[in-house]
C-alpha cells in the first residue's frame, strides 16, 4: 500500500509539473496502462481506497484544461468499469466530489465529445444507477445543479424536491471547498427557495431565533454564508451570498452573537493523566507526547481533505504529514479500532475515512524524541527577535503566524509530529490557525514534564507584550492570542468537569493555576484586548475571572446583601464601619479601594454598549454622571432623554462624550451622538443639519452620515462631489453606494421612462457597491457584537429591497406576470400583483421583528414607495411604520411618521387624504399622547363616514369594526358614555367581522386573519361585560333583598295597624323598600344578562383565537360559570354555547377543576359540565382520561373494594359513555385504565419496616407485575405517552405511543419512597418517569398547573418575550388521592448537589473545586442548628461567621459548562433572567420549602442555566405556618447572587422581576380568576381541616371554596396590588423591598438549618 501511494503522488507530481500537454498525457497514458495490469487494475473493485485515489487523481486531470478530454475518457472508462461490476456503491462516497468537479466543466467550451463524457458520468451516477440507499444519501448531500445550463435539466429532476427547510439544512452541510460554480448554484437554489417563502421566512426565523438562538439551522446558515462570503474569492459568490443574508435579514438571535469559532485541535483530558486506569504503563514524557497525537484527529480530517487540493505541495506535504501521524503505534490502533480516547472527545474516525488513510499506514521506525529539556526548547523558541517571531507588526497575518507556527514546529523536538507539521503550516493559513494552540500548548505539557513554570511564563510574557497589550497590533493576531487563552481554559474545566479525575494529581494542579490559566497575564489586559478586536463577550468573562481572582487575594471577605457595591458611588473610608473590609453587611465583592474600579467600569462599560443587553446597562446608572445615564438611554432605545443629554454637550463642548468604542474621552462635543438620537426618533431633516454639521467640523465618517442622513430624507440634491470626497471616489462606503442607486432610480423613475436600461444598470452596480462595503464592513468586525452583527444584515437587506424593488419596476426582460393586468407606478407600469406581493412580504417582515431592527428596512422601502410613487401603498407602510414604533414605546418615531404623511396629503394647505386606516393610527397616537378628546372625535368621524359609505370593501368593513371597538374602549376607560351605547358599539363591531367572514372564501391566510380580528372583538365584548357584571358586584348594597323584604313585610303589618299622620313615616319606608327591591330585582337582571354576555363571547373569543393569544381566558369563563352555577339561565348558556362552538383546545388546561365540580346529582349545571366533559373527552381523549380516571379513583378503597361516591358515579358513567362511542375508544379506555392501575400498584410499594431502608441510587424490581404485562407495539397500543411535557400536542401519532417499561426502578431518594422508571414508546424512545405514592399529588398538579399559566402570561407580553422570561415546568398526572406520576425533569442537577449539600465523593462540588479550605456544608448545618433557639443577632452573627470562612463559588458553574464566551454569556443570562421570573411567580403564589434540593439548574447545552423549581406542593404560603417559619419571599442567597456576575441584582436581575411583577399586576384579573378557580377545588389538606376551622370560628363556608380559601385568594390579590407593611409599594418599589427581604441576614439565619441559607 505504500508504494501504491508513492505512485500515485508521483503521478501527480508529474501532472501537475508538466509543462505541455504531452507529457502530462503520457501520465494519463501510464496511469491507463497501469488500470489494466494487475497492478492497479485487480484492486479497483476490491479496495476502495484504490478506486477513491483514482477518481481523485483524474479529477486533478479534468480540472486541467490540456488533458480534460483524456482525463473525462479515462474517468468515464473506470466508472463505467466499476458500474458494469455492480459496484457502483463503491463510488457514492465520492459522487459529491466527482459532481462539484465535472459541472464547472460542461459549462465551458469543451472540445467536440468531451461535453458528452462529462455528462455521461454524472448521467451514470446520478440517474442511471439504481437506487439503493448509499446512492439516495450520496444524492441528498449534492448540491443544487446550476440552471443556467440546459444539459443539466435531467439531473436537476432527480435532485430536486427540497423543501426550504431540506434546502436550507443541505446548505449548511455542505463543503465549503467547491467549485466557484458550485458554490454559484447552490447559492440561486438558496436564495430562489428563500424568495419565494418570503412572506412565511420572517415567521420562521423568527421561531427558530426565540427556541435555539443561533445556534438553529437559520443561525447555521447565516454562519455558512458568511464563512462563503469570507473563503471564497468570487465576486458572484459574494453577491449572491449576500443577497441570501439580504433575504433572510437581522435577526434578534435572543442576544447570542453569531461570531464563528476558530477549529483547533481538541482535547483529550484523559491522556495526561485523568484516567490512567487499564493503561500500559509508560514515562510520563511518552504519555505526554501521546497527547499530540491523539488530539491530531482533527488534523488528519484536515489533511484528507488536502490530499485532493489542486496545489501539488499541499499534497506532497499532507502525505508527508499523515504517514508521519500514522506512523506511531497509537494511530495505528485507532485506525483498526475506536480507541476510547478518541470516542471521548468526539473524534474517532469512520470506516470510510480509515478506509481512505488506508495507503499512509507504513511500518518505519518512530523518530527518536529530542533529549531537550522544556526549558531548552522554550529558549529556542523564545531567544528569537520579538519583533520578528511574536510581534505581528510590519508583516501580514498570514506571514506571521505561518513563520510562527512553523518556527515552533521546528524547535519542538520533543514530538516527531510537530516537526511534520512545519511545511505545511507554511502552506496553510488554516492548518497555522488549527495547530497554533496546540503548539503553545505543547510548552505547557514540557513544562509539566520537568517541573518548571519559567518557560510558560516566558510565553505568557511573549503575548502580552508583543500581543495583548500592544495597541498598535491589527485584529486577527489578537483574536489568534485569545484563542491560544481559550485552548487553556477548556483544557482546565474538561479536567475539573472529568469525574474520573477527581482529585487526581492533575485535577489538583489544574486548580492551582494561577492568573490567566499559568500565563500570569492580567485579566484586564485581556479583556482589554478582547476589545480592540470586538469580542466584547470574551471581554466580560475575562472581567469576570478579573473579580474571582481579585477574591482570591482578599483576606477578608464580606456578606452580600444583594446589592452590588461595585456600581456604588459611595465613598468608603477603609476601616470605618460601612467599609467593607470591616465586615459590614453590604460589602458584596467590592474592594475597599475604589480608586481600582475605574477602568474596570470603563472595561466593563464598553462591552455591554455591545452585546445588545440595556438591562445589564442599568447598573451603571448607580453612578452620579449623565454620561452613564446616557449611554443606558441610548442602548435602551430612550433617544428622547439622550437628546437632551447631547444637546448640553453642543453647549459645553468640553464635557465628555459617547465613543463608539464604549470609552469616555473629549471628543466631538456631541454631534454623533445628536445624529444618532435624531436619526432613531424619526427626525430625518433635522439629522441631515446634525450630519452636515458634523462634516463641516471634519468629523471621521461624517460623509457616510451625511449621505445616510440624506436618503432617509429623501433630498436627491447633495453635491456628492464635496460631500462625498474623492475617498468614496476611489472607496465607496455604504451609505454612499446606497445613496448613489436610490438617486440614481429617482432620476430614472423621474425621467418618464428613458435611459431605462442603463438606469437598471447603474442602479445595480452601486447596489452591488454597497454590498461589497457591507462584506467589507463585517469582515473588519468581530460578529460577538450583536448590536454589530444584526446592523450588518440589515445592511444586506436594504440591498437587496432596492436591488428587487429596481428590478421590478425598470427590468424589461425579466418573465411577465400571468395576469394580464397592470399597475401603474409613477410612469411605468408594474406587473400586476407584484408591488403587493412585495408589500407583502415587507409587512410580513415587519409584523414579526422587533422595531429596532427592522428599522432601517422601513425607512427604506418608505423611501422606495415615495420614489415610486405608490400612494395607497405609502399610506399603509407608514400606518404599520407607526404602529410597530409605538408598541415598541418609540412615540416620536411614530408621530413623525403620521406628521409625513398627512404632508404627503395636502396640496396647498388642503388635506386632501380621505378617511381611512392612517385616521385609527392617528387617533391611537392621540390617545397615547393624552388628547383623548380629539382621538375619540377622530374616531367618531371616521366611523361616520364608514357607515354611511354604500358598497363597503371588505378592507374597510374590517376598519369600520376596528374603530368602533377601540372607540368603546376608549369611552368605557373614561366613562363619559353610558354602558348600553358602548355595548351597541362592541356589538356592531363584532357583527361586521361575522359578515366579513363569510366572504373569505378558501383563503386559509385571510380566514386565519379574519378569525383572530374576530376572537379579539369577542374578547373586547367580552371584558366589557365582564367589567360591568365586576362592577355590580362591587356596589354591594348594605341591605340584602331578603333582609328588605322581611322589613316591607313588617312595615306593612304596621301600617295595617296605624292609620293618620302616623302612617306618613311608614308609608315613605315602604316607598322606599318597594324601590330598593326594583332596583334589586333590575340589578339581579343586569347581572345575569352581563354573565351570559361575558360567558357568550369569551367562548367564542376561545374557538376562533388559534395562537394562544387568549388561553388564559378559560380561568375567567370557568370563574364566572361556577360563581353563578345556581343560575339556570348561565348554566343553559354554556350549553347552548359548547353547541354552537364546542370547547377549545384552550380548555384543557382546567379539565381538572372542571372534573373535581362533577356530581352525580341531575341539574342543569351538571348538564353543563357533562357536556363540556364529554366534548373534551372526545376530542382530546389522551389528556382527559387521565383527568377522569383519577376522579373515579377519588375514594381511596373504590378500586379494591367498590366503594363509591357521586363524583367516583359521574365520572364512571362519562367513562362508560365514551366507551360506549366506538370499540377504539372502549380500548383506549380499557388501556389506559390498566396502564393506570400498573402505575398505581408501583407507587403502594411501602418499605418494609422490619429491613433496611432503601438506598438513594440503588435499583429495585418489586411493584413491577402489571409494568411488565404491558407489551404493545405500534399496532396493538392506543396509549399516548403521558409525560411528553408541558405543552405536547397531538393525540397519539405512532411515534408516541406507549410500548413497555424497564426491568426495574431506581429509588432516587425521598421521604416517600419515590420510584423512577423507564417508559419506551413505539419508536425506541426513551421516557424517565418518577411513581409517588403516600402524599397527594394534586397540590404539586396545582402549582405546576398555576406556573405553566404564569408561563404562559410570560410569554404573551412583548417585553418578557424579548428578555425569553418564563417558568420551568414539568408535568403531574394525579391518579388518585395518594399517587401521582410525574415528569422526570432530564440533564438537571439540584442546586445541593452542585453547590456542594452532597458528600457523594464522585461528584465533586463547586466548593469542593473552588474554595477545598473553606467551613463544610455539614459543619455549616451543625453550626447553624445550634443556634435554633438564640437570638435572632446571634444567629446573624454565626450566619456571618461561616460566611466569612467561605467564599461563593457558583460563578464557575457557567465558566466550566461554557465553550466559548458566547456560550458562558448566554448561560449566566438564561440564569439570571430564570432566577427572576421563578423568585417573582414564587412570591406571587405563597411558594415554599426551597430548600438546594427542590430547586433544579438545567445542564443541557440549549436551555443550561435555566432554573426549574420541584416540590411544589407547599404553596399558598404553607411555609409561614411551618415549626420554623419561612420569612423569605424566595431563594436568593450569597451563592445564587454569585452566579449573577458582578452586578449581583443590578441590572438584569432587578429589571427581570419588574417586567415579570409588571405582567402579573396587569393579568390581576386573570390570575385572580386562576386562583379562584384552583381553591374551588380545596387541597386533601383544606378539605380535612377546613369544615373543623370554619366551625370554631364562626365561618361558614360557601359555593365549595373553605375560608382558608378566602385567606388565599386575599393575600394573592394583596401582593399583586403592592400591598407591604402597611403601604402600596409600586412595581420598582416592590421589587426593592422584596430582594431586601430575601437577602436580609436577619431572615436568612432564622430559617431552618436545612434549608442551608448559606448556599
Amino acid at each position: 500500500t505504500d508504494r501504491l501511494q508513492l505512485l500515485y503522488l508521483d503521478l501527480l507530481r508529474s501532472l501537475k509539473n508538466g509543462k505541455t500537454r504531452r507529457r502530462k498525457g503520457r501520465v494519463l497514458h501510464a496511469l491507463e496502462v497501469l488500470l489494466r495490469d494487475d497492478m492497479l487494475g485487480a484492486h479497483l473493485t476490491r479496495h476502495r481506497w484504490v478506486l477513491w485515489h483514482t477518481i481523485a487523481l483524474l479529477l486533478h486531470g479534468v480540472r486541467d484544461n490540456a488533458v480534460k478530454q483524456d482525463a473525462g475518457q479515462l474517468l468515464a472508462a473506470v466508472v463505467t468499469k466499476v458500474c458494469e461490476r455492480g459496484e457502483e456503491a463503491m463510488i457514492f462516497p465520492m459522487l459529491s466530489d466527482i459532481v462539484c468537479t465535472l459541472v464547472p466543466q460542461v459549462g465551458v467550451q469543451s472540445a467536440p465529445g468531451e461535453q458528452d463524457s462529462l455528462l455521461g458520468i454524472i448521467q451514470t451516477l446520478v440517474c442511471n444507477a439504481s437506487d439503493s440507499p448509499a446512492k439516495l444519501v450520496a444524492i441528498e448531500k449534492l448540491p443544487p445543479f446550476p440552471r443556467d445550463t440546459a444539459v443539466f435539466e435531467t439531473m436537476r429532476e432527480v435532485s430536486k424536491g427540497k423543501s426550504l427547510e431540506g434546502e436550507v439544512a443541505r446548505f449548511c452541510e455542505a463543503s465549503e471547498h467547491v467549485p466557484t460554480e458550485v458554490n454559484k448554484a447552490s447559492l440561486v437554489q438558496l436564495h430562489d427557495q428563500l424568495r419565494r417563502a418570503s412572506k412565511a421566512l420572517p415567521e420562521l426565523v423568527s421561531q427558530a431565533a426565540s427556541v435555539r438562538g443561533a445556534g438553529s439551522m437559520w443561525g447555521r446558515c447565516i454562519m455558512k454564508l458568511i464563512s462563503i462570503m469570507r473563503t471564497v474569492q468570487s465576486d458572484d459568490v459574494l453577491q449572491l451570498a449576500g443577497r441570501c443574508l439580504g433575504q433572510i435579514g437581522p435577526v434578534g438571535f435572543q442576544r447570542q452573537s453569531l461570531a464563528q469559532h476558530r477549529l483547533y485541535l481538541p482535547l483529550v483530558t484523559s491522556i495526561l493523566g485523568v484516567r490512567t486506569s487499564g493503561r500500559s504503563p509508560g514515562t510520563a514524557k511518552a504519555e505526554l507526547s501521546m497527547s499530540n497525537c491523539v488530539v491530531g484527529v482533527a488534523m488528519v480530517r484536515k489533511l484528507r481533505a488536502y490530499l485532493t487540493d489542486d496545489d501539488v505541495k499541499v499534497v506532497e506535504a499532507a502525505s508527508e504529514l499523515l504517514k508521519g501521524i500514522l506512523r506511531l503505534p497509537e494511530w495505528k490502533a485507532a485506525l483498526t479500532d475506536e480507541s476510547e480516547d478518541l470516542v471521548e472527545c468526539g473524534a474517532a474516525l469512520d470506516e470510510e475515512a480509515r478506509e481512505f488513510l488506508t495507503p499512509f499506514l507504513t511500518q518505519p521506525a518512530p523518530a527518536p524524541a529530542s533529549t531537550l529539556s522544556a526549558r531548552a526548547h522554550t529558549e529556542v523558541v523564545c531567544s528569537r527577535s520579538q519583533s520578528l517571531v511574536w510581534s505581528p507588526l510590519g508583516l501580514s497575518y498570514s506571514v506571521w503566524l505561518m513563520q510562527l507556527a512553523g518556527g515552533m514546529c521546528a524547535c519542538d523536538d520533543s514530538d516527531a509530529v510537530w516537526r511534520l507539521c512545519q511545511r505545511m503550516s507554511g502552506l496553510k493559513l488554516e492548518f497555522a490557525e488549527l495547530i497554533f494552540p496546540s503548539l503553545v500548548f505543547g510548552v505547557y505539557l514540557n513544562a509539566r514534564q520537568d517541573r518548571d513554570d519559567q518557560p510558560l511564563r516566558d510565553v505568557g510574557n511573549a503575548l502580552q507584550q508583543a500581543l495583548l497589550a500592544d495597541a498598535r497590533v491589527d485584529v486577527e493576531p489578537l483574536r489568534m492570542a485569545l484563542d491560544v487563552l481559550e485552548y487553556f481554559r477548556l483544557f482546565r474545566l474538561r479536567v475539573l468537569r472529568s469525574k474520573e479525575g477527581v482529585k487526581s494529581k492533575l485535577w489538583e494542579e489544574v486548580l492551582a493555576w494561577k492568573t490567566c490559566f499559568w500565563f500570569e497575564i492580567p485579566y484586564v489586559v485581556v479583556a482589554e484586548a478582547a476589545l480592540r478586536c470586538g469580542a466584547y463577550l470574551t471581554a466580560l468573562m475575562y472581567m469576570e475571572m478579573r473579580f474571582d481572582d481579585r477574591d482570591k487575594d482578599s483576606s477578608t471577605l464580606a456578606i452580600t446583601r444583594g446589592t452590588s457595591k461595585f456600581f456604588d458611588t459611595s465613598l468608603h473610608v477603609p476601616g470605618s464601619s460601612s467599609s467593607p473590609a470591616a465586615g459590614g453587611a453590604g460589602g458584596g465583592r467590592v474592594s475597599s479601594v475604589m480608586g481600582h474600579w475605574d477602568k474596570d467600569q470603563q472595561v466593563l462599560l464598553a462591552a455591554y454598549r455591545q452585546v445588545e443587553e440595556p438591562d445589564g446597562l442599568i447598573a451603571f446608572n448607580k453612578r452620579a454622571d449623565f454620561h452613564a445615564h446616557a449611554i443606558t438611554w441610548e442602548q435602551g432605545g430612550e433617544w428622547v432623554k439622550a437628546l437632551g443629554y447631547f444637546d448640553t454637550l453642543l453647549a459645553n463642548s468640553s464635557a465628555p462624550a459617547i465613543e463608539s468604542a464604549g470609552e469616555v474621552r473629549r471628543s466631538d462635543g456631541g454631534e454623533a451622538g445628536l445624529f444618532s438620537s435624531l436619526r432613531d426618533v424619526g427626525y430625518a431633516s433635522l439629522c441631515l443639519l446634525a450630519a452636515q454639521h458634523l462634516a463641516n467640523n471634519k468629523q471621521p465618517g461624517s460623509s457616510e452620515a451625511v449621505l445616510e442622513a440624506a436618503w432617509r430624507a429623501e433630498d436627491w440634491n447633495i453635491d456628492l462631489g464635496v460631500d462625498g470626497g474623492e475617498q468614496y471616489d476611489a472607496q465607496p462606503g455604504f451609505n454612499s453606494s446606497l445613496y448613489r442607486s436610490l438617486r440614481e432610480l429617482h432620476q430614472v423613475l423621474s425621467s418618464g421612462g428613458a435611459r431605462v436600461r442603463h438606469g437598471l444598470d447603474s442602479v445595480l452596480k452601486h447596489v452591488t457597491l454597497a454590498r461589497t462595503r457591507a462584506v467589507h464592513d463585517m469582515f473588519s468586525q468581530n460578529l460577538q457584537s450583536t448590536k454589530q452583527s444584526q446592523s450588518m444584515l440589515a445592511r444586506f437587506q436594504l440591498c437587496e429591497d432596492v436591488h428587487e424593488f429596481a428590478k421590478l419596476l425598470l427590468d424589461r426582460d425579466a418573465p411577465q406576470e400571468p395576469t394580464p393586468s397592470k399597475a401603474k407606478v409613477g410612469a411605468f407600469q408594474a406587473p400586476g400583483g407584484a408591488v403587493d406581493r412585495l408589500v407583502d412580504k415587507w409587512k410580513c417582515r415587519a409584523k414579526t421583528q422587533d422595531f429596532s431592527l427592522c428599522e432601517p428596512a422601513s425607512c427604506l422601502q418608505r423611501v422606495l414607495l415615495g420614489l415610486a410613487k405608490c400612494e395607497s401603498k405609502l399610506v399603509e407602510h407608514l400606518c404599520l411604520a407607526a404602529k410597530a414604533a409605538s408598541n415598541s414605546g418609540n412615540l416620536s418615531y411614530a408621530r413623525c411618521a403620521m406628521h409625513r404623511l398627512q404632508l404627503r396629503g395636502s396640496r396647498d394647505g388642503q388635506v386632501t387624504l380621505g378617511p381611512g386606516a392612517w385616521c385609527l393610527r392617528a387617533a391611537k397616537l392621540m390617545w397615547l399622547d393624552g388628547q383623548r378628546d380629539k382621538a375619540v372625535g377622530l374616531l367618531r368621524q371616521l366611523a361616520s363616514f364608514l357607515s354611511a359609505k354604500e358598497g363597503r370593501s371588505q378592507q374597510e368593513t374590517r376598519l369600520l369594526s376596528r374603530a368602533l371597538a377601540a372607540n368603546a374602549s376608549w369611552l368605557s376607560i373614561s366613562r363619559s358614555e353610558g354602558w348600553r351605547e358602548i355595548e351597541k358599539m362592541l356589538k356592531e363591531s363584532v357583527r361586521l367581522l361575522d359578515e366579513t367572514s363569510s366572504h373569505s372564501g378558501r383563503n386559509a391566510a385571510a380566514l386565519q386573519e379574519t378569525n383572530q380580528a374576530r376572537a379579539k372583538a369577542h374578547f373586547k365584548l367580552a371584558s366589557f361585560m365582564d367589567t360591568m357584571y365586576s362592577r355590580e358586584q362591587d356596589d354591594v348594597e348594605e341591605l340584602s333583598s331578603k333582609q328588605a323584604d322581611q322589613q316591607l313585610q313588617a312595615t306593612l303589618a304596621a301600617l295595617r295597624r296605624v292609620t293618620g299622620p302616623e302612617a306618613k313615616p311608614l308609608k315613605e319606608r315602604e316607598f322606599r323598600l318597594r324601590t330598593h327591591l326594583r332596583e334589586q330585582e333590575e340589578r339581579q337582571k343586569l347581572k345575569r344578562a352581563f354573565v351570559i354576555d361575558a360567558l357568550k363571547h369569551y367562548m367564542l373569543c376561545t374557538v376562533y383565537s388559534t395562537n394562544g393569544r387568549y388561553q388564559s381566558v378559560v380561568f375567567r369563563i370557568l370563574h364566572l360559570w361556577f360563581e353563578n352555577s345556581n343560575i339556570d339561565a348561565v348554566n343553559n348558556a354554556m350549553c347552548e354555547a359548547m353547541e354552537v362552538a364546542g370547547p377549545s383546545k384552550a380548555f384543557l388546561i382546567v379539565a381538572r377543576q372542571a372534573v373535581s365540580r362533577l356530581e352525580q346529582e341531575q341539574s342543569t349545571f351538571q348538564t353543563a359540565i357533562r357536556s363540556l366533559l364529554l366534548a373534551l373527552l372526545q376530542k382530546h381523549p389522551h389528556d382527559m382520561l387521565y383527568h377522569i380516571i383519577a376522579a373515579s379513583n377519588e375514594i381511596r378503597g373504590a378500586r379494591t373494594t367498590g366503594g363509591t361516591s357521586s363524583k367516583v358515579q359521574a365520572a364512571q358513567g362519562l367513562l362508560q359513555q365514551y366507551k360506549g362511542s366506538g370499540s377504539t375508544q372502549n380500548k383506549l379506555v380499557t388501556q389506559t385504565k390498566e396502564l393506570v392501575d400498573a402505575y398505581i400498584e408501583l407507587a403502594d410499594i411501602r418499605p418494609d419496616p422490619t429491613k433496611e431502608k432503601p438506598k438513594a441510587g440503588s435499583d429495585y424490581t418489586s411493584g413491577l407485575t402489571k409494568l411488565r404485562r404491558i407489551r404493545w407495539n405500534a399496532n396493538e397500543g392506543r396509549v399516548r405517552m403521558p409525560t411528553l411535557g408541558e405543552g405536547a400536542t397531538g393525540d397519539g401519532s405512532p411515534d408516541q405511543l406507549v410500548s413497555r417499561f424497564g426491568e426495574k426502578w431506581t429509588y432516587p431518594g425521598g421521604i416517600t419512597i419515590p420510584k423512577k422508571i423507564t417508559c419506551f414508546s413505539t419508536d425506541g424512545r426513551a421516557f424517565t418517569q418518577v411513581v409517588k405514592g403516600g402524599e397527594d399529588p394534586r397540590s404539586d398538579a396545582v402549582s405546576s398547573q398555576l406556573f405553566s399559566v404564569l408561563g404562559i402570561l410570560l410569554r404573551g407580553d412583548v417585553a418578557c418575550r424579548q428578555r425569553q422570561l418564563d417558568i420551568g415546568t414539568y408535568k403531574v398526572i394525579p391518579l388518585d388521592p395518594t399517587s401521582g406520576l410525574i415528569e422526570w425533569v432530564d440533564n438537571a442537577a439540584s442546586l445541593g448537589v452542585v453547590l456542594g449539600a452532597s458528600m457523594d465523593p464522585n461528584q465533586p462540588s463547586l466548593r469542593a473545586k473552588y474554595n477545598p479550605t473553606g467551613m463544610a456544608h455539614k459543619d455549616s448545618r451543625t453550626k447553624m442548628d445550634a443556634q435554633r433557639k438564640k437570638p435572632v443577632e446571634e444567629k446573624a452573627a454565626a450566619l456571618g461567621e461561616i460566611w466569612k470562612k467561605t467564599r461563593p463559588v457558583f460563578r464557575h458553574f457557567f465558566l466550566e459548562r461554557s465553550e466559548s464566551a458566547q456560550e458562558w454569556f448566554s448561560m449566566r443570562l438564561a440564569y439570571t433572567r430564570s432566577v427572576a421570573a421563578s423568585s417573582m411567580a414564587g412570591f406571587i403564589v405563597g411558594l415554599g420549602d426551597r430548600h438546594t434540593g427542590n430547586i433544579l439548574i438545567r445542564e443541557d447545552r440549549e436551555r443550561c442555566g435555566q432554573l426549574v423549581h420541584i416540590d411544589l406542593g407547599m404553596v399558598f404560603d404553607q411555609g409561614k405556618l411551618l415549626p420554623i417559619p419561612e420569612k423569605v419571599p424566595f431563594r436568593l442567597t450569597r451563592e445564587m447572587l454569585d452566579g449573577m456576575g458582578v452586578a449581583q441584582t443590578e441590572g438584569v436581575m432587578t429589571r427581570c422581576c419588574e417586567e415579570t411583577l409588571r405582567v402579573m399586576r396587569e393579568n390581576k384579573q386573570a390570575l385572580l380568576a386562576i386562583v379562584d378557580v384552583l381553591l374551588h377545588d380545596p387541597l386533601a389538606s383544606w378539605k380535612e381541616t377546613s369544615s373543623k376551622k370554619a366551625a370554631a370560628q364562626g365561618f361558614e363556608a360557601e359555593d365549595g371554596c373553605s375560608p382558608d380559601a378566602k385567606l388565599v385568594r386575599r393575600s394573592v390579590q394583596d401582593r399583586l396590588d403592592g400591598w407591604d407593611r402597611g403601604e402600596t409599594l409600586g412595581v420598582e418599589g416592590q421589587v426593592k423591598q422584596l430582594i431586601r427581604d430575601a437577602t436580609s441576614v436577619e431572615n436568612l439565619s432564622s430559617l431552618f438549618c436545612g434549608w442551608a441559607a448559606w448556599l
